[in-house]
């Protein structure tokens, strides 16, 4: 029980540093006006996160020797905050959140253009490899593939 709780704690700071440098260096740079805790919660992986909550908790809770533990939270760290560095956060949000190429059918016309976030209540599109985002509710529009 105790080794869950101390890698839930764990994962929850290490997806807090990795949504965090997402958020700064992909979102913000591209202008997209989505909250930070709507970022986090709709784009977390739960399979992901509860595996590695529960497999850094028995690691933390029983490894004895201190030299691996420190190795561990140096390794994991590392890679959490690699999002931090702006060419990297930018290259895995564009990863993790651009489709490009897709067809956006609204009401009267359709267009053609790189989808760079979907959020909740919004498309966040850039067409014609123009550096404008257009924000684009998603009740306004038919399909997009």
């Amino acid at each position: 029980m105790m080794a869950s709780i101390v890698g839930i704690l764990h994962m929850f700071l290490l997806d807090f540093f990795f949504f965090l440098g997402l958020k700064l260096n992909y979102l913000d740079k591209l202008e997209i006006d989505e909250f930070y805790n709507i970022l986090f919660a709709d784009n977390q992986n739960i399979v992901i996160f509860i595996v590695g909550a529960i497999v850094l908790g028995f690691l933390i809770i029983f490894l004895r020797s201190s030299i691996l533990k420190t190795a561990l939270f140096a390794i994991t760290w590392s890679f959490s905050a690699l999002t931090l560095i702006p060419p990297i956060g930018y290259n895995i949000g564009e990863y993790m959140f651009k489709k490009e190429n897709q067809n956006i059918q609204m009401q009267t016309r359709a267009f053609k253009g790189d989808i760079m976030y979907e959020s909740r209540s919004h498309l966040f599109v850039r067409f014609n490899n123009n550096n404008t985002i257009t924000k684009i509710k998603k009740d306004t529009y038919a399909t997009h593939n």
